[in-house]
């Protein structure tokens, strides 16, 4: 099972431990606690793309369009078999990437996985990632962000077309927030397993990797902890100037609407 958030500070660390909870059996990679296997794919799909221009030259190769599509497939059955390594057979795989670059070659890799999208308000998104990586600009992360979102679009409107709750499903941040009620009985059964979550360790799951959580010198602290005075995951925009609001809107205001956010009652 794969889980991809948009971009980097979506919540992926929060949501592994939440389906951890929901199917036990659940594992992070040994190694590859995020993988990013998808990001340079591209590149993949050109080695792929040029070997079958050759394997149609050849008189030999008889149905060079069935072996292009093994060839993929196998390359995808290598990169399983990395990531599980370490797990023990009855251990479950859960691969996961904060980053959802070419997320829409997904099932040319991975044709009989499953795949949830992690999706957060831009804005919450892009002042996270600044106040982490403050050398980079507003504007580079709302574009990553954007970016996210649009390689999302053309997973669920291409190869992911009508597959949604059977090969793939795509989950709210907020929801996991504000309604957990609501999300979890629906994951469980799109991972095929039964509803005994344990809300007692779910009010228990520590905050990790937190833009509001810092250590001495004042940079982001990755270690997990239970409480950061003043921790707030939701708004963390609402301080933005007009500048700001008007920036987001004109780089990625589409994007918020396309995965249904509300841009017009927060202004």
């Amino acid at each position: 099972m794969f889980m991809i958030g948009i971009m980097a500070r979506t919540g992926t660390n929060y949501f592994a431990d939440i389906l951890q909870l929901i199917d036990p059996t659940f594992h992070l990679p040994r190694v590859l606690y995020e993988d990013f296997l998808l990001e340079h794919s591209n590149l993949l799909g050109a080695c792929v793309d040029r070997t079958y221009q050759r394997w149609k030259r050849m008189p030999s190769m008889k149905e060079p369009e069935k072996w292009k599509q093994h060839l993929t497939h196998r390359f995808g059955e290598a990169l399983l078999k990395l990531l599980r390594d370490g797990l023990e057979p009855d251990q479950r795989l859960l691969a996961k990437t904060p980053g959802a670059t070419n997320v829409e070659r997904f099932y040319d890799l991975f044709p009989n996985a499953k795949l949830i999208l992690l999706i957060r308000d831009g804005r919450d998104v892009v002042e996270s990632a600044k106040a982490t990586w403050p050398y980079e600009s507003y504007e580079f992360w709302i574009r990553q962000w954007a970016g996210g979102v649009r390689s999302m679009q053309r997973l669920m409107s291409g190869p992911g077309k009508g597959l949604r709750g059977s090969a793939w499903e795509i989950v709210k941040y907020e929801d996991l927030l504000n309604t957990p009620e609501q999300v979890v009985g629906p994951l469980a059964k799109f991972l095929g397993v039964e509803d005994r979550f344990d809300w007692r360790k779910f009010k228990d799951l520590p905050i990790r990797g937190s833009s509001q959580n810092r250590d001495s010198k004042g940079k982001v602290d990755w270690n997990p902890t239970k409480e950061i005075a003043g921790f707030k995951p939701v708004g963390r925009w609402a301080k933005w100037s007009w500048s700001q609001k008007r920036q987001f809107n004109r780089l990625a205001g589409s994007e918020m609407a396309a995965i249904g956010y509300d841009l017009s009652s927060k202004w």
